[in-house]
C-alpha cells in the first residue's frame, strides 16, 4: 500500500512539474514587451535564489566544483542559448509550433549520444528518429517550406531544440557523479555574469506585472518544476516519466487556444503527435533496456 501511494505521489509530482514548465510559453507571451536577455537573466536569478534557499533550509550541502569551473560555465552558456532561442521563437511563432519544435530535441539527443557519447543506437531509436523528423517536417510545412515570414522563428525553435539536447547530454558526459541540486544552482548562477551586460544596456521596465513574470519563470517554471520532476521520477518507472512529461506540451497548447485563440493547424497537430510518439518510444524502450540490464546483472551476481 505504501509503495502504491508513493507511486501515485511520484506520478502527480511529474505531471505537476511538467505542467509548470509548460507555463513558460504563456508567461513569455504575456511578457512580450520584455526583451529576451532580461527574461533569461531574471529566470536564472530567481531560479538560483529559490534553489539556494531550498538547499540551505533542507540542510543539504552545496557542493563545490572548483576543478570543473570551465565546464560549468560552458554548460551555463549552452542553457542560455537554449532558453534564449526558445523565448525568441515564442515571440515569433504561434505557441503550438514553438513548443512542438522544441520537443524535437530528441532527434539531436540521438545524434549527440551516438557521435559524442559513443553510445550504441538501437533499432527502436532509429524508428523513433524517423517518426520525429517526419513530425518536424509536418510542423514546418504550413509555411510551404519557403521560410518566409516566420522563417527566423522556425530557425530559433530548431536551434532551441539543438541546445536543449546539448544541455541534456553535457552533464551525462562530464557530471555523472555530481549532486544534481548543486549543479543546477551553479548552472543558474554562472548565467548571470554572462547576461548582466545585456540587461544593463537594455534594462526592462520593473513593473509589478513584469516582476511577477520574472519570479514565476524562475521559481515555478524552473526550480520548482525541476525539483518536482526529478523527485517524482525517482518514485516511478522511467518509462512513465517520458509519457507523463508530455503534459508540458499539452498545457501551453491548450492555454494558447483558450487565452490567445491560437488554434494549431491539422498538420501541426499531426506533426506534434508524431514528435511525442517518437519521444515516448525512446523513453519507454530505454527504460525497458535498463530494466533488462539490471535483471541480467542480478542473475550473474546470483550465479557467482
Amino acid at each position: 500500500m505504501k509503495f502504491r501511494n508513493e507511486k501515485v505521489i511520484g506520478i502527480l509530482q511529474v505531471i505537476s512539474g511538467a505542467a509548470l514548465f509548460g507555463l513558460i510559453p504563456i508567461l513569455v507571451r504575456f511578457g512580450e514587451s520584455i526583451n529576451t536577455p532580461a527574461l533569461v537573466f531574471f529566470r536564472a536569478f530567481f531560479g538560483a535564489l529559490f534553489i539556494y534557499l531550498l538547499i540551505k533550509l533542507s540542510g543539504r550541502e552545496l557542493k563545490k566544483f572548483n576543478e570543473e569551473k570551465v565546464k560549468l560555465i560552458g554548460w551555463s552558456v549552452i542553457l542560455i542559448l537554449a532558453i534564449g532561442t526558445y523565448f525568441a521563437a515564442l515571440k515569433l511563432l504561434d505557441i503550438a509550433s514553438a513548443v512542438l519544435l522544441l520537443y524535437s530535441y530528441s532527434i539531436f539527443i540521438v545524434f549527440l549520444s551516438r557521435f559524442w557519447l559513443k553510445e550504441k543506437i538501437y533499432f527502436h531509436t532509429i524508428i523513433a528518429l524517423i517518426i520525429s523528423i517526419v513530425g518536424v517536417v509536418l510542423i514546418i510545412s504550413p509555411s510551404g517550406f519557403k521560410f518566409q515570414g516566420n522563417a527566423v522563428g522556425y530557425l530559433f525553435a530548431i536551434s532551441a531544440a539543438f541546445f536543449s539536447a546539448l544541455n541534456f547530454v553535457f552533464p551525462k558526459k562530464y557530471f555523472q557523479n555530481y549532486d544534481i541540486h548543486s549543479l543546477v544552482f551553479y548552472q543558474s548562477i554562472w548565467q548571470l555574469p554572462v547576461l548582466i551586460s545585456f540587461v544593463f544596456f537594455n534594462p526592462p521596465t520593473f513593473s509589478v506585472a513584469n516582476l511577477g513574470i520574472f519570479a514565476s519563470l524562475g521559481i515555478f517554471c524552473t526550480a520548482l518544476s525541476f525539483l518536482l520532476v526529478y523527485g517524482g521520477s525517482r518514485k516511478i518507472p522511467g518509462q512513465y516519466v517520458g509519457i507523463l512529461q508530455t503534459t508540458e506540451v499539452i498545457v501551453p497548447i491548450v492555454l494558447g487556444v483558450l487565452l490567445f485563440s491560437e488554434v494549431p493547424s491539422p498538420l501541426v497537430i499531426i506533426g506534434g503527435l508524431l514528435l511525442i510518439f517518437g519521444y515516448i518510444i525512446i523513453g519507454f524502450k530505454e527504460s525497458e533496456l535498463k530494466s533488462n540490464e539490471k535483471e541480467f546483472a542480478a542473475k550473474e551476481q546470483n550465479q557467482l
